[in-house]
């Protein structure tokens, strides 16, 4: 799915830059607009246990340092559906809708989404609002909170107060939004895209794997997330990004 996030960002950035929005905002930019009262920022850091490929609340991270105002979410927990096989599916439409009602985000907020560690936290949110039809706005900061502190922004620690519940709307993901097997399968009948996100030797099999078996889903392509960062984590200039997917159709993919 990373990989994919970053194509629909891209995507997403074309589409409402004519507006003066973007899907992804910085950290100087961020310190200037931290007190516009739609502004709602979400530390979404999570800790991976790479040997049970389960997700952990980095609570213990936020309350030691987080910007200024910002609220925790437990992506693993209040974002997630619970399955003992399957880790990390995608929440209900009600279980989404509460949780960011709980955080104080409605329809005219601006939501911007952090994570201290990897961006695939915050990016893993952004995609899940953008499915669930939020209206807000919502944006990755680039670059995490290492870009933040690095902008000279201040962090705080302990617990933000907690904001006036809002009531978000309960709606439907979008139909191609989350693929299944059957979705895979048919891809590959039908020759469709398939993105393989991880790095290289998990993509060839040349080291063992935590998802069961070692190699990729026949007929994938490999566009390793992390090679759509610079050293800094920063997302590439779009220039760069775009030619990262050369080739991959946009309609019809499929990413994992």
């Amino acid at each position: 799915m990373r990989g994919l996030l970053v194509l629909q960002m891209m995507r997403a950035s074309a589409i409402i830059a004519r507006r003066g929005r973007s899907s992804l905002v910085s950290a100087p930019w961020l310190k200037i607009n931290l007190n516009d009262p739609k502004i709602r920022v979400l530390d979404v850091t999570q800790a991976l246990d790479r040997t049970t490929n389960t997700v952990s609340p980095s609570v213990d991270t936020y309350m030691t340092s987080h910007i200024p105002g910002a609220r925790f979410v437990d992506v693993g927990g209040r974002l997630s559906t619970p399955n003992p096989k399957l880790h990390n599916l995608a929440p209900s439409p009600e279980q989404f809708a509460a949780e960011l009602s709980r955080q104080g985000v409605d329809d005219d907020s601006h939501v911007v989404l952090y994570s201290s560690s990897k961006v695939m936290w915050a990016t893993r949110v952004w995609y899940l609002m953008n499915a669930f039809g939020f209206e807000g706005q919502v944006s990755v900061l680039d670059g995490g909170l290492k870009a933040w502190t690095r902008a000279g922004g201040g962090t705080v620690s302990g617990v933000e107060p907690k904001p006036t519940p809002t009531t978000l709307p309960i709606r439907q993901a979008r139909r191609t939004a989350f693929a299944g097997k059957d979705d895979v399968l048919r891809a590959i009948d039908e020759e469709k895209t398939l993105v393989d996100t991880l790095k290289p030797t998990s993509f060839d099999g040349s080291k063992p794997s935590r998802y069961g078996r070692r190699g990729h889903i026949r007929t994938a392509v490999n566009v390793p997330y992390t090679s759509l960062l610079d050293e800094a984590g920063c997302f590439l200039p779009e220039p760069e990004l775009r030619r990262a997917f050369a080739g991959v159709a946009e309609d019809g993919l499929v990413a994992y």
